[in-house]
């Protein structure tokens, strides 16, 4: 007795409790699309699908899991647009591209964004606003000369300096005159 050979249309139509042959089964594989779990699928069909390192997909060995393969932040311009990207992959992308969170302030002022610096007399607000230090007079003596100088800062130098700014009145705007300082005191001297 030998079993005979069904094609896969036949053996759908076969009941549960019917033996089939081996040349039966090998239809029923082909006609089902059925691969190996060691094999993968050249297209992706029935759930099966092939791997690929241009999309940045993986699949565990001993687990069978899937999983985003990690990419260097040099990899990730080769990878096609449609990839799968992981966390370790968009940290390496984060930090390569040397972006920052709008709520963080840079360590260096590169690519737009600014850091204050308290020795250029500028500093930065909760809201993210840049605006000048307000410096004593002392402050202002030891500061570099590329310092920003805010009107805070002004108003303590003219102190400091024990500046006196005086309203010249005696200007007449119908005369050509030239401001000169005779033994001390400013005056509008005509031409």
């Amino acid at each position: 007795m030998s079993a005979q050979t069904k094609t896969y249309a036949q053996y759908n139509s076969l009941t549960d409790a019917l033996f089939i042959g081996k040349g039966t089964l090998e239809n029923v594989i082909t006609g089902k699309g059925l691969i190996s779990n060691t094999d993968w699928a050249t297209t992706s069909t029935g759930g099966v699908f092939k791997l690929n390192q241009g999309y940045a997909i993986g699949i565990g060995t001993s687990s069978g899991n899937l999983y985003a393969v990690v990419k260097t932040f040099a990899d990730y311009d080769s990878l096609n647009d449609n990839a799968f990207i992981g966390k370790g992959t968009l940290e390496n992308v984060i930090t390569g591209k040397g972006l920052v969170s709008n709520t963080d302030y840079a360590s260096s002022s590169t690519a737009g964004v600014v850091k204050a610096n308290a020795a250029f007399g500028t500093q930065m607000g909760n809201e993210g606003l840049l605006y000048g230090a307000i410096r004593t007079y002392e402050q202002y003596n030891s500061a570099g000369n590329n310092a920003l100088i805010s009107k805070g800062t002004l108003e303590n130098v003219i102190t400091g300096k024990e500046l006196d700014l005086k309203q010249l009145s005696t200007f007449d705007s119908t005369k050509t005159q030239v401001l000169k300082n005779i033994n001390g005191t400013l005056t509008w001297i005509d031409e």
